[in-house]
């Protein structure tokens, strides 16, 4: 389960001394939502009685005789109407200030207030979370009509703030990630201040075990090989896996290949680079929450610029040639110049023929080839442009030799009890004596004359082979001999 996301946040509104004033209701927010209505009633000569029909109050300080006062009220978002209508009548004509932050579904687990307190370093109490993945929601305000700026924890991410006409104040969260006390947070002003403090922790209230839902997939070019998108998901923490193809479509485990972010925002914006020019996209995106795996989700297509860079990449070095055998030719090169520091791809031929791309590679095997064939192989760098080199390396070289067999002839077989050997073998294995490299396993061996004979064209005449057997009938021998 996780820590409740952060939903979005009011713009804060002025409540008149002697009017209700109108708060509005923090865009995007849906039925099911938390949201917690902070109001900081000025300075007077005695307790602010707040009005805010609909809303349940979780704590407040009045701070005495003329100092104003803290508030933080709670509701659960159902079918809301754009705006609510509080008010804080206040004697002495001061106004106060209001502003609602929302969470995605979450219940008020714990809530602790903190008096007022004088300095510049503002130490609000710790409280007990009763569970883990909680979130920290920690309301400051200023009693004393100073104008100053509230700095929260260090820990924690700002939400809202006010710092002019008398009224300061602070909202801010942090993810509480293990049940039990938190600790205290430290908030600090730039001068002395008088400063009330509430903290609230919210556990989820969804019920937990669904992973992040994705909305509203986008893609757009900006420029010839590089892009950006934005998608929104339900959930905060956690990886958003994105990668752009020309498919309209991609599996999870094609998307998690590709470019990653941790989760911090509703709405996450992504950017790709390593395009190829004048080709078509789709962004495809997947989030990896605290309950698994989004569905992969798609943007719409967009095309990449015509590209500006006509320089092709310039090949370094030459081909160093690796192992050779009857069949396969393996090469390796050094990675290719290019003034576009884009990541290169490269591409291979055979004899003049067309050209086939590699991926991002340095080396490649050519297989099926013919033995004792020359062959000339080539190797090109291509850049996110589509310009490729205009010299590529080359290298000639032949195949080894193939087609021609040795033969392994055995001693005479004689069993340890002087009795004669079985008419075949079950299986016989051979290594290279020398290297010790196994050569060949074969099965259903005949013996004739007491020996047997094994031809193939993996014995390299005048090399000594060690053998090991298993008579059809169980027993078991070895021996060495030189292929002919």
């Amino acid at each position: 389960m996780a820590a409740p996301p952060f939903r979005s946040v009011s713009a804060t509104a002025s409540i008149p001394n002697n009017l209700p004033g109108t708060v509005n209701v923090p865009a995007g927010v849906v039925d099911g939502d938390l949201m917690l209505l902070l109001v900081q009633t000025g300075p007077t000569g005695a307790g602010v009685a707040v009005s805010a029909p609909g809303w349940t109050l979780v704590k407040k300080i009045d701070s005495g005789q003329w100092a104003g006062g803290l508030q933080v009220w709670q509701r659960t978002a159902s079918s809301e109407p754009a705006s609510y209508s509080v008010d804080a009548p206040n004697a002495s004509g001061n106004n106060s200030r209001a502003v609602i932050v929302a969470y995605l579904a979450s219940t008020v687990s714990a809530s602790s207030t903190t008096a007022a307190q004088s300095g510049t370093s503002l130490a609000l109490a710790t409280l007990t979370t009763p569970s883990a993945a909680n979130r920290l929601v920690m309301f400051a305000a200023e009693i004393n009509g100073r104008s100053l700026t509230i700095s929260p924890p260090g820990t924690a991410t700002s939400r809202a703030s006010h710092s002019a006409l008398t009224l300061s104040f602070q909202v801010c969260d942090e993810v509480i990630a293990t049940a039990g006390a938190v600790g205290t947070r430290t908030f600090t002003t730039p001068s002395t201040a008088d400063v009330a403090l509430i903290s609230v922790a919210l556990s989820d209230g969804s019920g937990g075990g669904s992973p992040p839902t994705l909305t509203s997939p986008t893609g757009t070019k900006t420029g010839s090989t590089t892009a950006a998108g934005t998608v929104t998901t339900t959930e905060m923490g956690g990886t958003l896996y994105y990668r752009a193809t020309t498919n309209a479509s991609e599996s999870a485990a094609t998307v998690k290949a590709g470019s990653s972010v941790t989760v911090d925002a509703l709405n996450e914006s992504v950017s790709l680079t390593g395009l190829a020019a004048s080709t078509t996209y789709r962004i495809h995106y997947l989030h990896t929450g605290a309950n698994g795996d989004s569905a992969v989700v798609s943007s719409g297509t967009f095309t990449t610029d015509a590209s500006s860079d006509s320089t092709p990449p310039t090949m370094n070095g030459s081909i160093t040639v690796g192992t050779v055998a009857s069949t396969s030719i393996q090469i390796s090169w050094l990675a290719a110049s290019d003034n576009s520091g884009g990541t290169l791809t490269y591409e291979t031929s055979v004899d003049g023929g067309a050209f086939t791309d590699r991926g991002t590679g340095l080396s490649y095997n050519f297989t099926g080839l013919s033995a004792s064939v020359s062959y000339t192989l080539r190797v090109r760098a291509k850049d996110p442009s589509g310009n490729v080199a205009l010299t590529p390396l080359q290298v000639t070289q032949s195949t080894a030799a193939g087609g021609s067999s040795g033969t392994f002839t055995s001693g005479a077989l004689a069993r340890n009890n002087g009795a004669a050997p079985g008419s075949s073998l079950s299986w016989v294995s051979f290594v290279n004596k020398t290297t010790g490299a196994h050569v060949l396993t074969k099965t259903s061996v005949s013996i004739t004359g007491g020996v047997f004979t094994v031809t193939d064209a993996a014995f390299t005449a005048g090399t000594e082979y060690q053998a090991q057997w298993r008579e059809t009938g169980g027993a078991i021998g070895c021996g060495a001999a030189v292929a002919s």
